[in-house]
């Protein structure tokens, strides 16, 4: 069994996620949890901050936004809110 680090489970979003038309940018503040700033180039002023903490994803006013272990349902709803392309899901 493999297991990912946060890092690794935020860099397979993010490569979900530009499979789907959105910029997706890893941040890793000192003392809080990594995230990723994911925006809509086709949208101005769409992005958003999601957060991987305690083996969940969170959207930055702290609602869940998937386990960290189910990646399709995370990029399926940050697409949804960011306006992309859903469609093409698997």
């Amino acid at each position: 069994m493999v297991t990912l680090t946060s890092t690794d489970c935020l860099r397979e979003l993010a490569d979900r996620l530009t499979a789907h038309g959105l910029r997706a940018r890893l941040d890793q503040p000192i003392g809080r949890p990594p995230a990723l700033h994911v925006s809509n180039p086709g949208l101005p002023g769409s992005a958003e901050h999601v957060f991987l903490e305690d083996q969940a994803l969170w959207w930055s006013w702290g609602d869940l936004l998937a386990a960290a272990s189910n990646l399709d349902a995370a990029a399926a709803g940050i697409c949804r809110m960011l306006g992309a392309r859903v469609a093409a899901m698997n």
